[in-house]
């Protein structure tokens, strides 16, 4: 991936983090472009909040609930970089769930 970018398959890193996302529709991936002083921790941070709000709701997921899960772990991974005293990060993250796509971006990121 180009720098400021990430890829990453959501079941890896499930795995990894030894969360069950089984009942989500597949295939289920996640892309995110992240820039700015903060953007490197926000990448980081952003994909394991995003697994954990995944794997917290066990139930059929509605397209407004994948959305708010989306833009939600956003708002915490941000949210934390904000406190830290760092620079405002520009975000776009989009995850696919089977043949659905859930986005959210920051105010002010463009693409």
């Amino acid at each position: 991936a180009p720098p400021g970018a990430s890829q990453r398959s959501t079941r890896v890193l499930a795995q990894a983090l030894k969360v069950d996302l089984g009942h989500l529709d597949r295939p289920t991936s996640m892309l995110g472009l992240f820039g700015g002083t903060g953007a490197e921790v926000v990448a980081r941070g952003y994909h394991e909040k995003l697994l954990r709000r995944l794997g917290a709701f066990r139930s059929r997921w509605t397209d407004e609930a994948l959305a708010a899960a989306v833009a939600g772990a956003l708002d915490d991974v941000t949210g934390g970089v904000a406190a830290a005293g760092q620079a405002p990060v520009s975000a776009v993250v989009a995850l696919v769930a089977g043949r659905r796509v859930a986005t959210a971006s920051l105010q002010g990121a463009r693409c």
